[in-house]
């Protein structure tokens, strides 16, 4: 009995190896995973206080003002640095928190933060809206195909949405 199931689990480790090796998505995101993890032991797993108290301020409004405007960014998002040059053209980038990672650790950090608030946040930039108590999250940040002169983002369902018609003065 226990060699018929050692060679069963033999088997199907066997398989699965097989079928592992011969699937590169799952080889690429083992990569990523392994890089990952090499990057945050170089960076020493430190998160930059200034950015733990702007997340911890952030959460908090989110849940107790009536209106709030957050956007997660990162330091290497070039979408996320038209977006702010768009705001500061506007005039609209000093009512709003826009919170900049620095490396992985602090980009995961945020999403997960707003994910145990239920709060979905796929990509940089995210736009995340709290208005009477309820919460929208648009996702990128470019000019639209449609008019070049537009800067938009996209809503839940993937529709494009002018930034400035969201993000009021």
């Amino acid at each position: 009995m226990k060699k018929a199931a050692k060679l069963l689990i033999a088997a199907t480790i066997g398989t699965l190896s097989a079928i592992y090796a011969s699937n590169t998505t799952l080889y690429k995101e083992f990569e990523e995973r392994q890089a990952y993890k090499e990057e945050i032991l170089e960076q020493g797993a430190v998160v930059r206080p200034e950015f733990e108290k702007a997340l911890e301020k952030s959460i908090e409004d989110i849940k107790n003002k009536n209106y709030h405007i957050v956007i997660r960014s990162a330091d290497w998002c070039i979408p996320c640095k038209g977006l702010e040059a768009h705001l500061e053209q506007q005039g609209t980038r000093n009512s709003i928190v826009i919170l900049e990672a620095h490396g992985r650790l602090e980009e995961i950090k945020s999403r997960l933060a707003f994910e145990r608030l239920g709060i979905k946040t796929p990509a940089m930039p995210t736009i995340i809206i709290k208005e009477q108590g309820r919460i929208n999250v648009y996702v990128g940040a470019r000019y639209s195909t449609a008019n070049p002169k537009q800067y938009v983002t996209f809503d839940e369902t993937g529709r494009e949405t002018n930034i400035d018609k969201i993000i009021k003065k």
